[in-house]
């Protein structure tokens, strides 16, 4: 039964299965606010109604953006 669960595991690995973590530095960050935030970001609504926050379009920036580059690398 066990063998059979680890089987099933390992076959239904997704990419939502892995987490990358990198550190943004102050001046990373004062760059993404004036180059894609401002102006852009902040007037975007997400699905819930309301404002996007500095932090989650930059989720939205980052998924988007690469997505679109590994499927262009393919």
């Amino acid at each position: 039964m066990k063998l059979d669960q680890k089987k099933y595991d390992v076959n239904t690995i997704t990419a939502s299965d892995f987490t990358v973590e990198f550190d943004i530095t102050k001046e990373m960050w004062d760059y993404y606010l004036e180059t894609y935030y401002k102006d852009n970001g902040e007037n975007q609504i997400e699905e819930s109604g309301q404002k996007y926050s500095p932090a989650l379009f930059l989720k939205k920036h980052l998924t988007d953006n690469v997505s679109k580059i590994l499927t262009e690398s393919l």
